[in-house]
């Protein structure tokens, strides 16, 4: 949501998809997504800025989001020095229930078609072929067992996979992030970084908004407009205080509390 208001303006292109594949370039047999920069070799970097702009249509800003890079904030930055961070940060009872949600999902075959459109299969053929399998898994499995994957890969996922519930492996992806994310950035400068609060997001666009503006640098006025048109909402505040049970909050809560307590919301 945040990625495609702030690309409506016209100073900022999109890279309209997580492109994690692009990310991983070079390390596609690496079985999670905790890349590290002093792995990253120039022939890589060199690769890796070369994919993504190729999404870079000439506006001098390009906004990018792919969910795993809060596992390696670092990787990121070695590969695009002075690139600026927008940390969105939220409820992480909210994101454990809507991550629940994604992993039992059926397959969006016209998103997985359009991002196929620009995958540079001679190049990452292994992980293409992992990321179609997992698909497909997901596409011929009617229960909501653990048929692939979805989100970042965390050290250690393979081995939870085979012994924890959905609900438990989604509290730990988002511990896993804040915690790794959080340090990280917390390393760069002050300047390169804009903690963001969802709520606060959805509670008043137009302030958090401006802040990002003021971040990049570009003219606030084109988002105000924009805001209206996405019909940004707070209907997704609070939801898993409604769709998790009792026994569901008490199965994550060791998983996410310390967490929650690190980004204000216990």
């Amino acid at each position: 949501m945040l990625r495609d208001v702030v690309a409506a303006h016209p100073a900022i292109d999109r890279v309209p998809y997580d492109i994690n594949y692009v990310w991983r370039y070079g390390n596609e047999d690496v079985p999670h997504d905790e890349l590290k920069s002093e792995t990253l070799t120039p022939e890589n970097a060199d690769k890796i800025r070369n994919l993504i702009a190729r999404y870079h249509d000439g506006a001098p800003n390009l906004i990018e989001k792919t969910v795993s890079n809060c596992l390696r904030v670092p990787y990121v930055s070695s590969v695009l020095p002075g690139a600026k961070f927008i940390h969105l940060v939220r409820n992480g009872l909210d994101v454990v229930e809507s991550a629940r949600r994604q992993w039992i999902a059926k397959p969006d075959w016209q998103y997985i078609v359009r991002k196929a459109r620009t995958f540079p299969l001679t190049s990452a053929f292994s992980y293409a072929t992992s990321y179609g399998l997992n698909s497909l898994r997901k596409l011929l499995d009617n229960s909501q067992s653990k048929s692939g994957t979805w989100g970042p890969r965390y050290r250690g996922i393979e081995d939870d996979l085979r012994e924890k519930s959905i609900l438990e492996i989604c509290a730990i992806q988002w511990s896993c992030c804040v915690r790794m994310a959080a340090a990280d950035l917390g390393r760069l400068p002050s300047s390169d970084v804009l903690t963001t609060v969802y709520e606060d997001l959805v509670d008043n666009p137009d302030e958090q908004l401006a802040r990002v503006a003021a971040f990049i640098n570009v003219d606030p006025t084109p988002f105000f407009g924009t805001v209206r048109e996405t019909g940004i909402t707070q209907e997704n505040v609070g939801k898993a205080k409604h769709r998790l049970t009792a026994k569901e909050l008490d199965l994550i809560m060791p998983y996410i509390e310390r967490e929650l307590q690190l980004l204000n919301y216990a």
